[in-house]
């Protein structure tokens, strides 16, 4: 950052919130979309759930070879490369924002105050998935508290910041 400013870092709660909100939208589409799947498939299942039916009890042995189907398997692959490309597309199509970000007050910057480029963008969104292992974003979050710019290792490594927005 620029010397002469002084931007209010955001700080680990608003960026939890805007964590919060994009991964419902990059998640649930794909979990409805999955359960739609598995209802138009499977619909004896979803009766005998519904019914308390004991055919649960050995559902899953015959399950499993169902899901091997091309079809329930390009759910989960699609579902994972949305997971995993919806930050870094989102981020370079809104200049440093997400749909969360942007709900949350907060914008992902560059050191000098202007939108980030992609190749930081690509950068911090790689160390997102870094930081995810092995313990559900841990490693990010003591890297949030111990740094005084409230930044992820990935921040760090791009060249960014997450501030409020002004």
């Amino acid at each position: 950052m620029h010397a002469d400013q002084h931007p209010a870092f955001a700080d680990l709660n608003h960026r939890f919130g805007a964590f919060i909100i994009d991964w419902h939208i990059r998640t649930s589409p794909f979990a409805l979309w999955g359960f739609w799947v598995f209802f138009q498939w499977f619909p004896e299942y979803w009766n005998a759930a519904a019914s308390g039916a004991p055919v649960f009890a050995t559902a899953w042995q015959e399950l499993k070879p169902l899901l091997a189907q091309p079809g329930i398997a390009t759910v989960g692959w699609l579902s994972v490369a949305f997971y995993l490309l919806y930050h870094p597309l989102v981020e370079l199509a809104l200049h440093g924002d997400s749909f969360g970000k942007r709900m949350m007050g907060i914008t992902v910057v560059s050191l000098d105050g202007s939108a980030p480029g992609k190749r930081q963008v690509l950068v911090r969104n790689l160390w997102r998935a870094i930081e995810f292992l092995p313990f559900a974003y841990a490693l990010g979050i003591v890297a949030i508290r111990r740094s005084p710019e409230n930044a992820r290792i990935g921040d760090i490594r791009a060249g960014t910041r997450v501030i409020m927005r002004a």
